[in-house]
Formats: C-alpha cells, sequence, structure tokens
C-alpha cells in the first residue's frame, strides 16, 4: 500500500509533516510519499513526484483553511490555474481512478462542489475525513487507516474480481475459437443436449456485483458516524451484504473504538441484526451487550448516505446516526 499526501505549504505543512509521521510508523517509510521529506537535495523533483503519482494506492488531500482561496502574485486562485501543482497531483489521480481522500484540517469545511475548478468537482463526491489536534489526533488518524485498510482490502478484491472477470473472456474467446473451427459431425445431434445446455444458469460476473452497489444497492462498505459529546464521532465500518438465502446482513470490517469520541460510548458490532425495509427506511435490531437489545432506524438520503438514530431497548433514542459508502 502507497500513499501519497497532497498539501499546500503555505496551507498545512506543519499538519501533513505530523500525518507523514504517523503512517510512515503504520504504513513504512518507504511507502508515504511527502515531497518535503521524500525528495533529496539535487533530485529531479517533478519526476520523482510523476512517478510517485502514478504509482501510488491512495491519495490522500490535505486541505486547510487556505487550501482554496490562495492566490498568485496576480492575485488569482492557485487552484484554478490548469498548471497548479496540487491541483494537477488531484486531477491525475481521480482521472486514474486512484482513491483520494480529502483530509480536512481541525475546523475545515469541505469546499463546496460549484467553488472548485471543473475537473476538481469529483473530489466533493469522495467521502471526507477531518482530523483534529491534541488528545484526538491520534485516533483521528487511526480511523483515516481504518478507511486506507479497507480501501486496501476492495482494491484487492477488485484486482481479483477483473482477474476471474479476464478470465471467464479468455474462456469465452477460447470457446468461440473452438466453435469456428469445429467440423460439421463434432455438433452434438441429440436436441434434449442442446436444450439442457441452453437452460444452464450462466456464471455471474465479479464486475455484476461492482455495477449494482454503484446503481444504489445498500450492499457494500459503509462508515458509521454518530452524535456524541456534541459533535460527530467515527465508529465502525461495516458490509452490508446478502447470505446464501438472499437476506440482508451486516457485519463489521473493522470494529469501532471506544475512544474515538473521548467518552465512555457502547458501541457494539452489528452481527447477526435482523432487517426490515419500509420504503427508504430501513430498521434492524442490535445487541447493546449489558444494555440490552436495542435497534436502529435509517432513512435513505441518497445512494451514499443514510440518516437516523440507534434506540434504547424501551424505544429511547440514544444518538443520531449516520452510515456513509465507503467510496472505494
Amino acid at each position: 500500500m502507497k500513499l501519497f499526501i497532497s498539501y499546500r505549504r503555505d496551507d498545512t505543512r506543519d499538519l501533513s509533516a505530523l500525518l507523514s509521521d504517523r503512517l510512515r510508523r503504520r504504513y513504512g517509510k518507504a511507502n508515504v510519499f511527502l515531497d518535503s521529506a521524500s525528495i533529496g537535495a539535487g533530485s529531479e523533483w517533478r519526476k520523482l513526484l510523476i512517478t510517485e503519482l502514478h504509482t501510488c494506492d491512495v491519495l490522500i488531500a490535505v486541505i486547510g483553511d487556505d487550501w482554496l482561496e490562495l492566490r498568485d502574485d496576480q492575485g488569482q486562485r492557485r487552484i484554478d490555474n490548469p498548471e497548479d501543482e496540487v491541483r494537477r497531483e488531484i486531477v491525475t489521480a481521480l482521472d486514474r481512478g486512484i482513491p483520494v481522500v480529502p483530509l480536512l484540517a481541525e475546523g475545515t469545511k469541505m469546499p463546496e462542489r460549484e467553488s472548485l475548478p471543473e475537473p476538481l468537482r469529483r473530489l466533493h463526491e469522495r467521502q471526507w475525513i477531518e482530523v483534529r489536534s491534541d488528545q484526538y489526533f491520534d485516533n483521528d488518524v487511526n480511523l483515516l487507516c481504518n478507511h486506507i485498510d479497507v480501501l486496501r482490502k476492495s482494491n484487492r478484491h477488485l484486482k481479483m474480481a477483473l482477474a476471474g472477470t479476464t478470465a471467464i473472456v479468455l474462456v469465452l474467446v477460447g470457446t468461440v475459437i473452438g466453435l469456428s473451427f469445429r467440423r460439421p459431425h463434432d455438433t452434438p445431434q441429440n436436441s434434449d443436449q442442446t436444450a439442457n445446455a441452453s437452460s444452464d444458469p450462466l456464471p455471474v460476473s465479479p464486475t455484476d456485483v461492482v455495477r449494482a452497489q454503484s446503481e444504489g444497492s445498500i450492499v457494500g462498505l459503509w462508515e458509521q458516524r454518530f452524535f456524541e459529546a456534541g459533535r460527530w464521532n467515527g465508529g465502525g465500518i461495516y458490509e452490508f451484504y446478502t447470505d446464501t438465502l438472499g437476506q440482508l446482513q451486516i457485519r463489521s470490517v473493522i470494529a469501532p473504538s471506544n475512544s474515538q469520541s473521548g467518552t465512555n460510548n457502547h458501541n457494539v458490532a452489528l452481527d447477526g441484526s435482523k432487517f426490515k425495509t419500509e420504503g427508504e427506511v430501513l430498521t434492524w435490531n442490535a445487541d447493546w451487550g449489558a444494555y440490552g437489545i436495542g435497534s436502529f432506524r435509517l432513512e435513505k438520503k441518497n445512494a451514499n448516505l443514510y440518516v437516523g438514530s440507534a434506540f434504547e431497548e424501551d424505544g429511547t433514542e440514544y444518538r443520531k446516526n449516520e452510515f456513509h459508502r465507503v467510496i472505494e
């Protein structure tokens, strides 16, 4: 897993350096690229930067208060210049299908879509993460790492799916070639045999699963967020899937941490929950352990967001929740 940190020196130099240090501890020095720390004196910096950008697995776009509005000597926004290095880095990653994670400095708002140059407006569709300072910094970086680990897992599965699809294509091509060279007397003479062969179900391509997820199905990876201690906090990452009976299920991919909100909350893994759908509303039960059996009720806002609340066993609202799709 190779990470590329994109940032503006006049905006988030210190934060990016601190982030790089934490990420290098986890993923290794050679797997985290930050220009100020990774490019030595006398190196061809542009060539090295392009190489690292084209070979990275995830780009982290660090965005601070001045990221969007920093100006050049002519008073123009840097982001509006197609030659702006930060803009080029992010657009290149988006064009190449490299996952881009907007990382917001504490208190920074995600730039509005209309405020971004056209090539960068896709950035607004990416789920952002806020990194806070002081006692919350390590927890927020851990949440970022959780997302990165999910992306690593998803990329591995996608590569396996593409490999499987390629194998299917090669088999089909081989079959067509074989049929084109079949002698007339090789054709099956039994009409029943031909009918049975045509009635066999075709294998489902792995890409069909990916397509189904992209068309708005809840199946896939989601990050839970909950409102507690006066702010939104990161919960775990969960996968909605269908079992062998076609029933909707949920399982924990990355378990939530009780320390993420700075309070003694009681997150739980949601495995084994029972689901019920009413139009755009999804409800399910959850085992709160010593706190009893609770429930969730979420309403679909769009293909990538469900909002609602968690409730105690007696129906009292425990805390507000959101489930954000993990964009792969």
